[in-house]
């Protein structure tokens, strides 16, 4: 071979690392980077259209895969928007801006995992809940015997991880020591984890069950709730002729029994909210 073709050969090998590389940085880059972008799926809404406001950043409840949104809020919109006989378009809003968004306009309602709250209560109007949850640790698998009570958790040197503007970073934060806590989106928690960047990550049950399945080899959960939390959808104050059809079609499907069904389907051992 020619020194020529030589020199090519070495060439061409030097892009193709390059950017292989590249492309593992912004792998690695897009782990830490939001879960939620203001993003419409299907084409763009019509008046009729049901909005929903979502951050698929919560499984079961609420995430992404391959390219698909999927879980049980995903298959109660379904429902809901055939109820209503409108068509259901998802709007990814970041967590911390569905309330503002809502009540902007530029969505119907929060179907997203969202827990009821006092002060949430002040700018949004709830749906009946449907289901009752509560704040769980996750923790490495072979630190679980140090992490067993709230005084274990919030009262020592645990450093928590928390998903901003979540329940679980209120409770963090007045219970806990500010200085300890960190803000890590679900997706991330098991990386912060093993790395040892945090020791407990406090997130709702379902969410945290949800994490350890998939990494049951290195994290675990503490089954004791911190709190008890209920689920609902937010809507706009002055939309009270929705909020009452959301709260009958709701009624019907406790009734029914639909709801139990798409929840057993995600979450086989949560029962839902009567």
């Amino acid at each position: 071979m020619s020194k020529a073709c030589t020199n090519l050969n070495e060439e061409r090998m030097r892009h193709s690392i390059l950017r292989a590389t590249c492309g593992i940085c912004l792998a690695a880059l897009a782990a830490f980077l939001p879960a939620c972008r203001t993003t419409m799926t299907g084409s763009a809404p019509k008046p009729n259209d049901l909005v929903v406001g979502v951050c698929p950043d919560y499984p079961p409840l609420m995430f992404r895969q391959n390219d698909r949104l999927m879980g049980v809020e995903v298959e109660l919109a379904a429902a809901l928007g055939k109820a209503l006989g409108r068509t259901v378009r998802f709007l990814e809003i970041r967590w911390e801006d569905q309330i503002e968004s809502l009540m902007q306009g530029r969505t119907d309602i929060i179907m997203s995992g969202m827990t009821i709250t006092d002060a949430r209560k002040v700018r949004v109007a709830f749906s009946d809940p449907y289901i009752e949850l509560g704040i769980m640790p996750l923790v490495r698998a072979h630190d679980a015997a140090k992490y067993t009570t709230p005084e274990s958790i919030l009262g020592g040197n645990a450093r928590i991880g928390v998903k901003k503007g979540s329940t679980a970073d209120v409770f963090a934060n007045k219970y806990g020591r500010s200085s300890a806590i960190t803000y890590v989106l679900p997706p991330n928690a098991h990386f912060f984890l093993i790395n040892r960047r945090i020791d407990v990550y406090l997130h709702d049950g379902p969410g945290v069950i949800w994490l350890a399945a998939e990494h049951e080899a290195d994290l675990q959960v503490i089954r004791k709730p911190l709190t008890r939390d209920q689920i609902a959808w937010a809507l706009r104050k002055d939309d009270a002729e929705m909020l009452e059809t959301v709260n009958k079609i709701l009624a019907g499907w406790k009734k029914d029994g639909t709801l139990q069904r798409i929840l057993h389907k995600w979450l086989p051992q949560i029962e839902a909210n009567e």
